[in-house]
């Protein structure tokens, strides 16, 4: 595979997760080589954190609220930050968010991941 294979999709699978996030950081996106795109969609309420340092910290790294646009990670024009593991933590309660994952094929996927 290169990059062209990415930019036209080709032998690309998409699963999503809907995550429930609390007050105690969490990293439920791990480090996956074979990833080529990830999309974060806003959380259902509150203010959520996410960073690539193995403990979230509220309000220090990438804040999302439920008016955030979703925040699109895409090995082609951003690098390893598709391929990355992400920490995340909410600011308080339980917020739920959806996070899309794009693979290569289904050797690099992970099996908690659901289909689309």
């Amino acid at each position: 595979m290169c990059l062209d294979d990415i930019r036209i999709g080709r032998n690309t699978i998409s699963g999503e997760t809907v995550l429930t996030l609390s007050t105690t950081s969490s990293r439920p996106i791990s480090d996956a080589p074979t990833r080529v795109g990830l999309i974060f969609h806003p959380p259902s309420s509150g203010v959520v954190t996410i960073s690539m340092a193995p403990t979230a910290v509220a309000g220090q790294g990438i804040q999302l609220t439920p008016a955030s646009p979703p925040l699109i990670f895409r090995t082609q024009s951003d690098g390893d930050l598709a391929q990355r593991g992400w920490s995340m933590v909410a600011d308080a309660g339980a917020p739920t968010m959806m996070v899309i994952e794009q693979f290569f094929d289904r050797r690099g996927y992970r099996s908690d991941v659901s289909l689309i």
